[in-house]
């Protein structure tokens, strides 16, 4: 709990200093160190506080989420973080704002890497719906593991083992990865109604 109340207020500093779009009063050299360090250099420091709250479901931090999103003076991945914590926390908005984002794009290596663990991580049905039909398309638009392979492989194979840790009683994967995909693809047509999400 002191990890969150200190979050809390370092959030909320840094939340005020860039929607005024103000400088902080000067600051010693150690000072400015800490708040450079924690808040602002890496971004990806604050994205994972973020993530944090909305898996916590801090509901006190809702509104100031709910600004933050839509606030350009921070980065793209600060607003997302926040849409992401606010889908977890289950605003609506925010989940149909998280699925206009990704819908329009094509499911290749580069979605599956950088965006559908967050979407992952939200545990929200209709987010899952969306990739489990990403997972029913046959496409061929991912590279294999396999470096010396060029060949490009069904991205099915992909999002079938970011599900699979997170659904209860999904099929087990085999030593055929054509067969647990084709398994996985009928278990989940089965269950699309009554399938469980799982985890943190």
């Amino acid at each position: 709990m002191k990890q969150i109340f200190i979050f809390w207020i370092l959030f909320s500093v840094s939340f005020s200093a860039h929607s005024q779009g103000t400088q902080q009063s000067p600051a010693t050299d150690i000072e400015q160190l800490s708040i450079s360090d924690c808040m602002l250099s890496p971004q990806d420091w604050l994205k994972e506080q973020i993530l944090l709250v909305g898996t916590l479901n801090i509901s006190k931090l809702r509104d100031t989420l709910m600004q933050l999103r839509y606030n350009l003076n921070f980065p793209f991945s600060t607003r997302w973080a926040c849409m992401l914590a606010l889908a977890r926390m289950g605003e609506k908005t925010a989940i149909d704002e998280v699925l206009a984002k990704v819908s329009t794009k094509k499911t290749d290596d580069n979605m599956i890497y950088l965006f559908y663990p967050d979407l992952i991580y939200t545990r929200q049905r209709k987010i899952f719906d969306f990739l489990i039909t990403r997972m029913q398309d046959k496409n061929g638009n991912c590279f294999s593991a396999n470096p010396n392979n060029p060949q490009k492989i069904d991205c099915g194979y992909r999002i079938m083992e970011l599900l699979a840790p997170v659904i209860s009683d999904f099929p087990k994967r085999t030593s055929s990865y054509k067969k647990s995909l084709n398994k996985a693809r009928k278990w989940c047509k089965k269950h699309s109604h009554n399938y469980r999400i799982t985890g943190v």
